[in-house]
């Protein structure tokens, strides 16, 4: 699978995480008897384990009403739940439950340096033959990708505490709504959706942008740029799957680029 080249690409991203997911037919077989076994696969790279009640399955559906009524219907628990378990080091963490598979890249310091997609990427491949491996040994069946996700969470920093309009200097987007007897807005949220299509033309998933401010750790003013892309592989397999993360990877970054400033990308260190 060759990735894409050329795309946008920044000294000093904003970037707080990235996560890739891989939502899969649920292994109805995993129990908490092959949790231990699971574990001392990775136990080297991720020496520390968590549990996390588990995420609910997600679906990027087209053609459906979505403000139709919800007829209410009887769910019928086949199996018992679950939890999520979280195996994690230093920057890094594998989550896992019966129908998904998530590596989760953090910036925890502000000398953690990001490792770059086609890195992360590299590692998620790795561990999903990991995992494929242990299912068939264990008899729990195949990993069949039905919905894959791919996660950019970027903390900007407001360079002006005092800045009234920091928006403005962020997004391209933003016109300012202020309203002459009320002043700038002291706070402002964006939320937006695109679909991604496929090669027929096709909506295969959505890029999803979700924009708010707020206060870091250390107390000062940041705005919150989350940028999920999710949808179905055009097959149901791994090939397929990575597809589609690295067609959301294309999207994600030229949108990032493409929502922000070139004041920004001048403090980001853009290169290309």
């Amino acid at each position: 699978m060759k990735l894409e080249t050329g795309l946008p690409s920044y000294d000093r991203p904003p970037l707080s995480e990235v996560a890739l997911s891989i939502q899969f037919n649920a292994l109805a077989g995993f129990g908490y008897v092959h949790i231990g076994p699971l574990w001392t696969r990775f136990r080297d790279k991720f020496p520390d384990v968590e549990y996390q009640p588990p995420l609910q399955a997600t679906f990027e559906t087209f053609g459906v009403n979505p403000i139709a009524p919800q007829l209410p219907h009887l769910q019928i628990m086949q199996m018992p739940e679950m939890p999520r378990i979280w195996l994690l080091a230093k920057n890094e963490i594998i989550q896992f439950q019966r129908d998904r598979f998530i590596h989760n890249w953090r910036k925890i310091g502000d000398g953690d340096a990001y490792p770059r997609y086609e890195a992360v990427r590299a590692r998620f491949l790795e561990e999903l033959s990991i995992l494929q491996a242990f299912a068939n040994e264990n008899d729990l069946g195949q990993l069949v990708p039905n919905q894959c996700e791919l996660t950019y969470v970027n903390v900007i920093k407001i360079a002006d505490a005092s800045d009234p309009d920091p928006t403005a200097k962020i997004f391209k987007c933003w016109n300012d709504v202020g309203v002459e007897i009320w002043g700038p807005p002291e706070d402002v949220a964006l939320s937006m959706r695109y679909r991604i299509l496929g090669k027929d033309g096709e909506p295969i998933g959505r890029v999803s942008v979700q924009s708010a401010s707020g206060y870091g750790a250390d107390g000062a003013r940041v705005i919150q740029l989350n940028l999920v892309g999710r949808g179905r592989p055009d097959e149901p397999t791994f090939e397929g799957a990575v597809a589609f993360l690295d067609i959301a990877r294309v999207k994600i970054v030229e949108g990032f680029t493409a929502l922000t400033t070139e004041k920004m990308h001048e403090a980001w260190g853009r290169r290309t």
